[in-house]
């Protein structure tokens, strides 16, 4: 056979073909793994991200509070009105962040683990107390926290 005849330049291109798919195996492996890399990478970043709005909501609440505080003992006769309905809008705050926490758990954008073990029993706190039932939760927007507290607590039981 000549090498200029059909049959080579067919054993050519399957030649060229294999060659091909090896460097894209290579190379599709490598690109995964950088994109798995860049996950973690948003993943973090986001977990901080949800933490320090956690933690602003919380020193927020608690500025809210000891003015109340302060305001009692200055004015004990005084209309805290206003007072109170700040510390209701930081106790909605503070609730919300943790609904958007639930919503990306729920979501699969963070790591179910530490998710879990970082934030059950604050979530569990919040849904169970008296005050959240009555004042906060009577509005019921806030469902995918419902959601990841019975999913953690149909898994204890």
């Amino acid at each position: 056979m000549q090498p200029t005849s059909p049959f080579w330049f067919s054993i050519a291109a399957m030649f060229f073909t294999l060659v091909g798919l090896i460097y894209n195996y290579f190379n599709n492996k490598a690109t995964n793994e950088k994109s798995e890399q860049a996950i973690r990478l948003y993943q973090g970043f986001l977990e901080i991200n949800l933490k320090k709005n956690r933690d602003y909501a919380v020193e927020n609440l608690h500025k809210t509070q000891r003015s109340m505080l302060f305001f009692r003992e200055k004015y004990p006769n005084g209309n805290i009105n206003v007072l109170k309905f700040m510390e209701e809008d930081n106790y909605s705050m503070l609730i919300s962040n943790y609904n958007k926490i639930c919503m990306l758990y729920l979501d699969g954008k963070l790591d179910k683990k530490r998710c879990e073990m970082e934030y059950k029993n604050e979530i569990k706190h919040y849904v169970e107390d008296e005050f959240f039932q009555k004042k906060i939760f009577k509005k019921n927007r806030f469902t995918s926290l419902h959601k990841v507290y019975e999913e953690w607590e149909n898994l204890e039981k």
